[in-house]
């Protein structure tokens, strides 16, 4: 969003050096509270493709091993454990209503 120039020029003067990069991007985003939508918004966006590539990577793990060896492989449980992991950090990202993190 295109900010004018008078906007940044006010938001510059109440500091002595340059505005914290927070202030200047929530100003670019239309306000505070839009700012931290957006970061909300970007937050689920990464924890479904985190989960997503990891469903692939389970899917495609397990579709390469015989059935015997599912159980007994390490590769294949670090994947669980990640996707785990992934959704867990996305649940609890939701739950709070955190931004990032």
């Amino acid at each position: 969003m295109p900010v004018s120039p008078d906007l940044l020029a006010q938001l510059e003067a109440r500091y002595d050096g340059p505005a914290p990069r927070e202030a200047v991007a929530a100003l670019r985003a239309g306000g505070r509270a839009a700012w931290v939508d957006g970061l909300k918004d970007g937050t689920r966006r990464a924890a479904a493709r985190r989960c997503a590539e990891s469903r692939l990577a389970i899917s495609r793990r397990r579709s390469d091993l015989p059935g015997a060896a599912v159980l007994g492989d390490a590769w294949l449980s670090r994947l669980v454990v990640r996707l785990a992991m992934a959704r867990g950090r996305a649940v609890a990202g939701v739950a709070e209503g955190l931004g990032h993190g």
